[in-house]
C-alpha cells in the first residue's frame, strides 16, 4: 500500500464503560428489518443475505458499544490509539495477519490512563505472541508503571510481565511531534 493511502477503523468509541446492546434493542432492530422485508427477500438463504446487506447499518449492525480504540494503517505502519475494550476485537483481527505468526509491529498511543482507555490491554492477544513488537507512546513519564499497575494481582490475575511480545515504552514529554517512518504524529495535551 503506498504511504499516501491509509485506513482508519473505530473499534470502540464509547466513554467510561462498554455498553453492548440489550435484548430489547436487538429485538427492535429485528422488528425494523422485518418491517422492510418483502416475501421475495426471505425466499432463500441468498436472498436473505442480500436483503440484510441492503439494510442501513443502524438496522443491520451496531456501533459504539466498546470503549476507546482506534487503529490507523498507513502503508506498513500500524498505529493504535487507546486500548479500551475495543482493542480486544482489533487483536482478534490482527491474529489473522503477521501478528498471529509473531511478526507484527505496531505503535500504541495513550493520552491518559483512565480505565476506558486501558481496560482492554489484558485481552489483546497479540501481546501474548512472542516476536511481535510494540512501542507504547505517551506523554506520561510513568506510563509503564501505570499499565503494569493495572495488572497487579489485586486487580487482575495475569501480570503485565507475562506478555511474550517485545513492548518498549517511549515518553513523549516535552515533545510536540514524533516521526514514525514517513509519518509525523503531533498532539496537544488535554490536561
Amino acid at each position: 500500500m503506498p504511504s499516501n493511502e491509509f485506513t482508519v477503523k473505530f473499534h470502540g468509541v464509547r466513554g467510561s464503560i462498554p455498553s453492548p446492546l440489550i435484548n430489547e434493542e436487538v429485538e427492535g432492530k429485528l422488528v425494523q428489518a422485518l418491517q422492510k422485508a418483502e416475501p421475495e427477500d426471505l425466499a432463500n438463504e441468498g436472498s436473505i443475505k442480500s436483503f440484510v446487506q441492503s439494510l442501513p447499518l443502524e438496522i443491520r449492525g451496531t456501533f459504539g458499544g466498546n470503549s476507546s480504540c482506534v487503529s490507523m494503517q498507513v502503508g506498513d505502519e500500524l498505529l493504535i490509539f487507546d486500548a479500551g475494550s475495543g482493542i480486544r476485537m482489533l487483536g482478534q483481527e490482527l491474529m489473522a495477519t503477521e501478528f498471529g505468526r509473531g511478526q507484527g509491529k505496531a505503535n500504541l498511543f495513550f493520552s491518559h490512563t483512565h480505565w476506558d482507555h486501558i481496560l482492554g490491554i489484558p485481552f489483546f492477544v497479540p501481546f501474548y505472541i512472542k516476536g511481535n513488537q510494540f512501542t507504547v507512546h505517551s506523554p506520561l513519564p510513568d506510563i509503564r508503571e501505570r499499565l503494569e499497575g493495572q495488572q497487579n494481582f489485586e486487580y487482575f490475575p495475569i501480570p503485565f510481565s507475562i506478555y511474550a511480545s517485545d513492548i518498549d515504552f517511549v515518553v513523549l514529554e516535552n515533545k510536540t511531534e514524533l516521526k514514525i517512518g514517513d509519518l509525523t504524529v503531533t498532539w496537544k495535551s488535554m490536561y
